[in-house]
């Protein structure tokens, strides 16, 4: 049986993996409330379900294919937020943007400033786009109209006549035939196939929300040393506060995850709970953190890396070179007074020579990123962030786990 302090360490591990994987859960569902990141994805994946490629996408190769790309997620981009900037820009309507005009889907949304729904149900699906199939005033009667508007590849939205290209076309004669012409059986397929759609439609939300929340690790950790080796290295030598960490570890078992805000659609759910989850971690960061001595601790001056001789009043000076030579330069320096010579280098550069002068902002941000790109500290701060990316729920359920593990008593021996 592992001993009881390297399962300690374990615990204490996973338990700063799950603080953090909250908080960064947290900020990645504020930010997709924010940007209407799910109404995104869910448009994209209709657009792609009700648009075809252009013969200029397919025909070119290499960087024009590529200004393609990033046109068409720009054109994407602004006519999601601005809905009448394809009347502005005089692009020819489609399908997809026409469907998302229908009153049925278009009122969906939030009334916020970018208006489109984050979730639409098969039915709907299927009902508006029929609907959108009979809009036209040449047909006598609803069949007649679906018929009209596949063979004819063109249906009305109002008075605005919509082109309906040619794969997307074939595609519905395809289902139109299969359901012999009947728009109950037509409404059946099209709600099938919006559904297997869906199921790459998440898979592709869950890949961007995972890199997202990579990211947003990635810049948690820097800001506040979460660097995964120095902690494990901590707990391993510090007994007091391996053991606080493990009683946190046991309480935090009742901490709510974020598996409750993944499996709904509703944007103002996702985002008060990721608030109240934000909220709830304010105090629980703290503990583990003073415990742990997580930070950079950046220097409130230059006071300790200058030498007191150089002056009366113990200010280095500048050599005619253009460089601090009196700079104390012992022959074992820690990375912490290599970054804070360079600094105060640049500062006697610029002619301040008052070492008691605190840092600015740049200064520290130049200190965080020197300290953060060093061999170690790098590597641990990425095994930090792919940590994170895991997601809470993943190490929630792990956590419980192990600690279901630990409060196992051993088996008793059975009499000879």
């Amino acid at each position: 049986m592992l001993g009881s302090s390297i399962l300690e360490v374990v615990i204490g591990i996973l338990f700063i993996f799950l603080l953090y994987s909250l908080l960064a859960t947290g900020i990645q569902e504020l930010l997709a409330s924010a940007f209407g990141l799910r109404a995104r994805v869910l448009r994209k994946g209709i657009h792609r379900m009700l648009t075809d490629d252009t013969a200029e996408f397919l025909i070119n190769k290499g960087v024009n294919k590529w200004i393609l790309k990033i046109w068409a997620k720009l054109k994407s981009f602004l006519m999601f937020f601005f809905p009448y900037f394809l009347q502005y820009a005089n692009l020819k309507p489609n399908l997809a943007s026409a469907f998302y005009e229908m009153p049925g889907i278009k009122y969906l949304g939030l009334s916020n400033w970018f208006k489109r729904p984050s979730y639409i149900r098969p039915e709907a699906f299927a009902q508006n786009l029929v609907l959108l199939l009979k809009g036209n005033a040449k047909a006598t009667d609803e069949q007649q109209s679906i018929d009209w508007a596949l063979q004819n590849g063109t249906c009305n939205l109002g008075n605005i006549p919509i082109p309906i290209q040619p794969e997307t076309k074939s595609y519905l004669v395809a289902l139109w035939q299969e359901s012999g012409k009947q728009e109950i059986e037509f409404r059946k397929l099209l709600m099938a196939w919006y559904e297997a759609t869906m199921e790459r439609v998440t898979g592709m939300y869950k890949r961007k929300a995972q890199f997202n929340t990579f990211i947003i690790g990635f810049v948690i950790a820097i800001t506040f040393n979460v660097n995964a080796i120095k902690i494990a290295s901590k707990l391993f030598k510090d007994d007091d506060a391996r053991a606080q960490i493990t009683q946190l570890a046991a309480a935090s078992i009742q901490l709510p995850t974020a598996s409750d805000t993944t499996n709904t659609s509703s944007l103002d759910s996702l985002a008060f709970q990721a608030k109240k989850v934000m909220k709830m971690l304010e105090n629980d960061l703290a503990t583990p953190n003073n415990l742990l001595a997580l930070g950079w601790d950046i220097p409130l001056d230059f006071s300790e890396y200058t030498t007191n001789t150089d002056t009366p009043n113990g200010q280095p000076l500048l050599t005619s070179a253009g460089d601090n030579s009196r700079i104390k330069s012992p022959s074992t320096l820690t990375p912490c007074h290599l970054i804070m010579q360079h600094l105060y280098r640049e500062r006697l550069k610029a002619g301040i020579t008052n070492p008691k002068f605190a840092l600015t902002l740049p200064e520290k941000i130049q200190f965080v990123a020197s300290m953060a790109s060093q061999r170690e500290a790098l590597l641990g701060l990425l095994i930090t962030a792919i940590a994170i990316s895991m997601g809470a729920p993943f190490w929630f359920d792990l956590l419980s786990k192990v600690m279901k593990f630990k409060n196992t008593p051993p088996p008793s021996e059975k009499p000879a």
